[in-house]
């Protein structure tokens, strides 16, 4: 008897915890639950495949490419960055 009374006490109070907190975070809960769920699978990846086709090239070509990206990325750094006007 005793046992089934503290089992009642626990339960209703976790629910007592649980009804409070979806009474004041409900706008959270509902922002959280129109949100767009989205998975990204790590194959699918344009990276990872570029990855892939890199380590089976010839060392040479490897440096090649790294080189041509490395002068790239300098030029992307040295370019001046466009204001927009209001």
């Amino acid at each position: 008897m005793e046992t089934t009374y503290w089992l009642f006490v626990a339960a209703t109070s976790v629910l007592s915890v649980l009804g409070t907190i979806i009474y004041f975070k409900w706008e959270d809960i509902k922002k959280l639950g129109n949100k767009k769920i989205t998975f990204i699978f790590t194959k699918d990846k344009v990276r990872d495949q570029v990855y892939d086709v890199f380590k089976e090239m010839n060392p040479q070509y490897r440096r090649y490419i790294r080189s041509q990206v490395r002068e790239y990325l300098k030029e992307l750094q040295n370019e001046p960055t466009a204001k927009k006007e209001k």
